[in-house]
């Protein structure tokens, strides 16, 4: 049903139609979304990450497929989000605590 503070989702929704499912969600239960954080970091700085995690899946052609995947379906989200107003960009260049840090401050601001 969701925490009484509030909620953070993590790789969802990746689709319009998901983002749409959520906003009804809320409705439905007399609430709706602050806001949706876009952590941003150039291909370069993603590939680079991918490829140190040591999955298997983490092949150059697999990180290559995600990466299109998240052109078609993830990337219209974020139009989505900005369109609504509820779109916050976060700089994910640098250390977790730095990027924790931006995250904290930009949402602290909305409230």
């Amino acid at each position: 049903e969701g925490a009484p503070a509030g909620f953070v989702l993590d790789g969802y929704p990746r689709t319009v139609g998901q983002a749409g499912e959520l906003a009804a969600w809320c409705r439905a239960r007399g609430g709706a979304l602050d806001a949706a954080v876009l952590l941003e970091a150039p291909d370069d700085e993603i590939l680079r990450r991918m490829a140190g995690r040591g999955r298997d899946d983490d092949s150059e052609s697999g990180i290559a497929r995600r990466l299109e995947r998240y052109a078609a379906w993830t990337a219209p989200v974020v139009s989505f989000y900005a369109e609504a107003g509820l779109l916050v960009r976060i700089d994910a260049v640098g250390s977790p605590a730095t990027v924790t840090d931006r995250i904290c401050r930009s949402l602290r601001a909305l409230v």
